[in-house]
């Protein structure tokens, strides 16, 4: 027996890795996400794997957790009705990478940042660009409902809701192509970037505003 042992006993580990790395490398090609902690040596551990499009929630073990701060990476699938307002479109899923701490009291700080692919229009000249959004979100989770904290129910915080809300917020300031974006012309719609008009010396005469910008000049 005992040499039957050490002759089986090492091809079964190797063969337990490999299974291990087959199984990690075929969730990865199917388009899922895995939820990881990583402790303050550095040693990754995988919680739980999940599908795109399901929720980011994060489990929390009190006996683990508590005021010790843990790391989470999660790809989640915005939905494209928050960009309904705008002309600006996703292109692919965000990554959102952060940490979270669990306090006495149960309330939980959230700290994280997200990237988002995205398709822009610039307010300026309307031409189209590629360009990731990226915005940082500072949150508390709390078991007891708050004007200043998001609730959560039971060991499960939902992230969802709070990423979604400060993605909206950071969508609205203006996108431009580049910083000296010169814009359109305002009468024949020559985009400016690729050349000039004459259309400005034109209909300066008949502007209604022309005499008070010479007496402003």
């Amino acid at each position: 027996l005992a040499t039957l042992f050490f002759c089986y006993y090492p091809q079964c580990i190797v063969s337990t890795y490999f299974y291990f790395m087959f199984f990690v490398k075929y969730v990865c090609k199917n388009n899922t996400k895995i939820k990881k902690s990583i402790d303050n040596k550095g040693l990754i551990m995988y919680n739980a794997i999940c599908n795109l499009g399901e929720s980011m929630e994060i489990i929390l073990n009190k006996a683990k957790d508590l005021g010790i701060k843990q790391v989470f990476e999660f790809v989640y699938e915005l939905p494209t009705e928050l960009t309904s307002f705008t002309t600006h479109q996703i292109t692919d899923n965000a990554k959102v990478t952060g940490t979270y701490l669990l306090n006495n009291d149960d309330s939980v700080d959230v700290k994280a940042n997200i990237i988002v692919p995205m398709k822009w229009f610039c307010d300026r000249c309307g031409d189209p660009f590629e360009k990731n959004l990226f915005f940082e979100m500072e949150e508390t989770f709390s078991p007891t409902q708050t004007e200043d904290s998001y609730f959560y129910a039971g060991n499960k915080i939902v992230l969802d809701k709070a990423v979604e809300e400060q993605f909206v917020l950071n969508i609205q300031g203006q996108a431009l192509c580049k910083t000296n974006c010169k814009g359109v012309c305002s009468v024949c719609g020559t985009n400016l970037n690729y050349g000039s008009c004459t259309c400005k010396k034109q209909t300066d005469t008949n502007n209604p505003f022309a005499q008070i910008k010479d007496k402003l000049n």
